[in-house]
């Protein structure tokens, strides 16, 4: 990914599409002795390709961990290019990334206006609600998600953690069990009350997730977080999250107990927490 990356940066360079301005950082990262691409001096790039070129640029910096970096590069794409759909949306999670929660609803919108059934868009843009605690928000996101594709896991499980933390625990139980064991399913429900400070009522249902499936460890991990006093939290807002093209994931996490993690990551008795 260096060579790749230092290659398409040299290129970027000779090609005068203006899509540099990295950080030192990132270049100090990307020293590398491989030989660099032969590309003509002073070749200038139609717009539409500039565009393309920013766009990927963009995505290597975002994979890397380069935040502020790839937003740079996905808003000169979309400057150089209008019509591409994937910029708003990578801008959207990055601003949320980075704190900027006026420009990433800005982005947001923009991207739903584009694509309104986009599930994974949908999915997203509920997570951003979830994660400063804007149940009704998140659920009304979540349903639109999965109106548009039913089978959307990531939504039902993000869709299951909404409506416990809305107090809604049977309905969320009913979700649940559409991608979960019934054990899994209890788990999740107890993980939800832990975060609510409901520590009696957490540890009761981590007991019943054990009475159904004795091995799971997540619910074994829980219960034993609980019974030797300690936290279990929500995700922070703004919470850093790892970026990927298609979707884009952050696990709640738990003090003094392993993270809770998707199931698309994880063995399948793992709890299942929010996703992008």
């Amino acid at each position: 990914m260096k060579i790749r990356r230092c290659v398409l940066a040299a290129s970027l360079l000779s090609l005068n599409i203006g899509c540099l301005n990295l950080s030192s950082n990132f270049l100090d990262e990307e020293k590398t002795t491989a030989p660099l691409r032969p590309v003509a001096k002073d070749t200038v790039l139609p717009a539409k390709e500039s565009g393309e070129i920013c766009l990927t640029l963009g995505t290597e910096l975002e994979r890397g961990g380069f935040t502020a970096d790839a937003a740079i590069q996905y808003e000169k794409a979309r400057k150089l290019d209008p019509k591409l759909k994937i910029a708003s949306r990578r801008l959207a999670v990055l601003y949320d990334k980075l704190g900027d929660e006026r420009k990433a609803i800005i982005e947001y919108d923009e991207a739903l206006k584009r694509t309104p059934k986009d599930a994974d868009l949908l999915n997203d843009f509920g997570y951003f609600h979830f994660s400063r605690g804007r149940w009704a928000q998140a659920e009304a996101s979540f349903r639109q998600a999965l109106a548009n594709n039913p089978n959307h896991e990531r939504a039902t499980i993000n869709l299951g953690m909404t409506l416990a933390q809305e107090g809604k625990l049977d309905e969320a139980m009913q979700v649940f069990v559409k991608v979960n064991t019934q054990g899994q399913a209890k788990a999740n429900i107890a993980f939800a009350l832990a975060t609510q400070g409901k520590r009696d009522l957490a540890m009761q249902t981590y007991r019943e997730a054990l009475q159904i499936e004795p091995g799971l460890v997540c619910a074994q991990q829980g219960l034993a977080t609980l019974e030797s006093g300690g936290k279990v939290n929500l995700i922070k807002p703004n919470a850093s999250v790892q970026p990927v093209t298609q979707s884009v994931t952050q696990a709640m996490q738990a003090n003094n107990a392993p993270a809770a993690t998707m199931v698309k990551d994880a063995a399948p008795d793992n709890i299942i927490a929010p996703k992008r």
